[in-house]
């Protein structure tokens, strides 16, 4: 995929979360023993700031899904992706796509502050509008500053 940057979400699957890890450990060894770039993204078993936490402290992924729902208040969405970065490990701030076009704003708002590698448009599956609602007030909040 050249000049590209394959990241893969959720490649693989344990029955818990510590099996995942140990699994995403060795799958991400393997691809640094073959000289592969490809870079993989947690997402399930990685839920709550703790869950975060550990999968970066143990290197299990390149970048995980912060599923900001999932945190609570805004506040532990920016903890979040703070946290990762003194771990040097990539941030994909993301969420639901049942999210309210409000969340969606909000999160805007925390990428701004915190600088995630990646932001996800939400809300809904579809692309058009996540995108202009996010687009939007992406611009409205940086022509305030």
């Amino acid at each position: 995929v050249a000049p590209f940057q394959l990241r893969i979400e959720s490649v693989l699957l344990g029955e818990s979360k510590q099996q995942t890890i140990e699994e995403l450990i060795r799958l991400k060894n393997e691809l640094k023993r073959q000289g592969l770039t490809t870079e993989l993204v947690a997402d399930e078993w990685a839920n709550t700031r703790e869950d975060i936490d550990e999968f970066a402290r143990l290197g299990a992924a390149h970048m995980i899904h912060i599923k900001m729902p999932d945190l609570g208040g805004l506040d532990q969405s920016v903890d979040t992706v703070l946290g990762l970065k003194k771990y040097k490990v990539l941030s994909l701030l993301g969420g639901s796509c049942v999210e309210t076009d409000l969340s969606s704003r909000a999160s805007v708002h925390v990428a701004l502050a915190t600088q995630p590698t990646a932001c996800l448009a939400k809300p809904g599956m579809g692309i058009d509008e996540a995108l202009q609602i996010m687009t939007n007030e992406m611009n409205r909040a940086l022509l305030l500053t």
